[in-house]
């Protein structure tokens, strides 16, 4: 996403699936509308630039209405990574199943950082299912762990996590 934008998801016959990560450029705002009766996949989490924000707002009416967002390579499920320090994230009216990613560079929060900074995060009336990421190396014997909803394995910082009338698993 090089620009400001609203994204659309729409439903079809099975809903939206992507395979790939959505990345938001530095500075921009990424407003992701979740629509229909179905579920919506991105298979490579939605990654977020310096200062850029990502607004995900559902339709809680409707109860098959949800987003799966799985990160990988150790990132993020929806958060920032990699060393940037990004804006805020907040998700509104929404279905969300996030997964973070674990690999032996670290791992990512499922809603948060991996080996990054960021703002704030804002769960308002949804219902939300989050994992952080883990790494298990029988080499080293180490495990890293991420938080379901903040910081990744990797130090960083994070401005205020707020939770409003949601159900968080």
């Amino acid at each position: 996403v090089a620009t400001d934008a609203t994204v659309i998801f729409e439903v079809g016959t099975s809903g939206v699936k992507l395979n790939g990560q959505i990345t938001v450029a530095d500075g921009k705002t990424l407003t992701l509308l979740v629509e229909g009766n179905a579920e919506h996949t991105v298979k490579g989490g939605i990654s977020l630039g310096n200062s850029s924000n990502v607004i995900i707002e559902g339709d809680l009416i409707k109860e098959n209405n949800k987003l799966t967002v799985t990160g990988t390579n150790g990132n993020a499920g929806i958060g920032a990574n990699n060393g940037v320090t990004a804006g805020d994230i907040t998700i509104r009216n929404a279905r969300v199943d996030a997964t973070g990613s674990g690999s032996s560079d670290g791992s990512g929060a499922a809603i948060g950082t991996s080996d990054a900074s960021m703002g704030n995060i804002l769960i308002d009336n949804s219902i939300v299912i989050a994992a952080g990421g883990y790494y298990n190396s029988d080499d080293f014997m180490e495990i890293s762990h991420a938080a379901a909803i903040g910081m990744g394995y990797y130090g960083g910082t994070i401005g205020n996590i707020t939770l409003k009338n949601s159900e968080i698993t």
